[in-house]
């Protein structure tokens, strides 16, 4: 990527907080600009200098601050309702990690559903089957 999207982060508890803390966003062409929570205990504070609004302002503040892709972490009982949300403030990708499958009817906004489940499975997979090959090999 190399236009430079602008991107925040919704639901800065554990999740959000490791993604700023610990991913690259600007070395691929992504500028974190905000990040978001209902948490008393993190709005108003600065993760790695990216300020935590509290999330009551969202509508207003995409609306006065356009941003291209958000990375969602909120619980998954409010995921689908924040999505749409969002889409309503004219972000354009969501970066699903709320556990469940999001799809909007919006043909403006697209999302990445990310399953932590699915790459942990992959790897069971694979061990199983390099175990496999080892036991053939031996007989």
């Amino acid at each position: 990527m190399n236009r430079g999207f602008t991107i925040a982060i919704v639901g800065a508890g554990n999740l959000g907080h490791a993604l700023i803390e610990n991913f690259d966003f600007a070395s691929n062409g992504l500028r974190l600009v905000a990040a978001f929570d209902s948490n008393p205990d993190l709005i108003g504070r600065d993760l790695s200098n990216i300020p935590v609004y509290d999330s009551a302002i969202i509508p207003e503040w995409f609306k006065e601050n356009p941003t291209d892709i958000v990375v969602l972490t909120v619980p998954k009982r409010i995921a689908k309702e924040m999505a749409k949300t969002l889409a309503d403030c004219g972000v354009r990708g969501i970066w699903n990690f709320t556990n469940i499958e999001l799809e909007l009817d919006d043909p403006n906004v697209r999302i990445e559903n990310i399953h932590f489940s699915d790459s942990l499975l992959t790897l069971g997979y694979f061990l199983n089957e390099r175990s496999n090959e080892k036991e053939s090999s031996e007989s």
